[in-house]
């Protein structure tokens, strides 16, 4: 890995498919950053809202990259700015989220205390949920510790059993993105799970910064909320290509189990299936009280999505 120059530069990237509603938003958020040694790229992922999204981001003249390209999906948008960018680190702004003013000086401050400004970490903040106001609606401040280094083999540890690590909150080295071959362009809802995988496979380690510098907008347009069927097909595939990793890497046995009853919580069926496949093959079959928590949680899952729609606007206020 290379020594980056003391204060590295950073590539905002924000891509965006009608996006009118708060593209302007995100865009005053990533110019507003205290730290001076960035570039804001806004690639147009093929908008078909009369114009709408494109003239937001023409107003901002030189002062952001405007790209625009053929839909696709957001894993294209986001190879595209990755090709075009300049910086040593990657820094991903959702359209609908937010960064305050500090995000990327509290994260390259994270990395330059850890001594990791050669590409070895990802650098990772905590969020907010906000709702379509920008008000907070719950703070997430993730359950890292400051002032340590999380190795590579710790993050897929982590990442097995826990929700995807939210990609707005990462500051990404360029080059290990890159060499990655890029976000996944099959893939249309899990592209950033793979990835992070990807990297921590890779060898990437990751520090946190002890901040809440993301506002992860809940509303009821996220693809998130409208296409479950493309959840369950991503899940599959990511499962295909990470379960013998998982299962032959360290403490692999319990790490493919506890990824196993993720995948059991979500309802994606199949892709629990391969990774009971994957460790059966690998010698390690799960055994029948592990089994029995995953058709448990199996069955909890045809009323998970009801029951969340309950907690958000209940207890969180939010319409979703």
């Amino acid at each position: 890995m290379k020594e980056y120059i003391a204060d590295p530069r950073v590539s905002i990237v924000i891509p965006v498919y009608n996006g009118s509603n708060y593209l302007r938003r995100s865009i005053e958020c990533a110019l507003a950053q205290t730290y001076a040694n960035t570039e804001v790229i806004v690639v147009n992922d093929g908008s078909t809202d009369d114009g709408a999204t494109a003239a937001i981001a023409l107003s901002y003249g030189d002062r952001i990259r405007y790209i625009e390209k053929e839909n696709g999906g957001v894993s294209t948008a986001l190879n595209r700015g990755i090709a075009e960018m300049t910086g040593e680190f990657f820094s991903w702004l959702s359209h609908d989220d937010e960064y305050s003013p500090t995000k990327v000086e509290d994260s390259i401050a994270a990395l330059r205390k850890a001594g990791r400004l050669d590409g070895t970490a990802i650098a990772y903040t905590g969020h907010n949920h906000i709702n379509k106001d920008s008000e907070v609606l719950k703070e997430f401040p993730d359950e890292f510790e400051t002032d340590r280094f999380y190795s590579a083999q710790e993050m897929v540890r982590y990442c097995a059993p826990h929700q995807t690590l939210n990609g707005c909150c990462m500051l990404i080295p360029t080059d290990a993105l890159r060499n990655t071959g890029g976000f996944d362009e099959n893939l249309r809802y899990s592209q950033d799970a793979l990835m992070w995988f990807r990297l921590f496979f890779g060898g990437l380690g990751l520090v946190f910064d002890g901040k809440v510098n993301v506002g992860y907008r809940l509303h009821s347009t996220q693809t998130s909320r409208t296409r479950h069927d493309l959840f369950d097909r991503d899940m599959t595939a990511i499962a295909k290509e990470i379960s013998y990793d998982l299962c032959t890497g360290s403490d692999g046995a319990r790490t493919a189990f506890l990824y196993a009853k993720r995948l059991s919580c979500y309802g994606v069926r199949h892709a629990v299936a391969v990774v009971k496949e994957t460790a059966a093959s690998c010698g390690t079959p799960f055994s029948v009280w592990q089994r029995f928590q995953m058709r448990t949680l199996l069955f909890y899952s045809r009323f998970r999505s009801g029951l969340k729609r309950i907690y958000y606007r209940f207890f969180l206020k939010a319409k979703v």
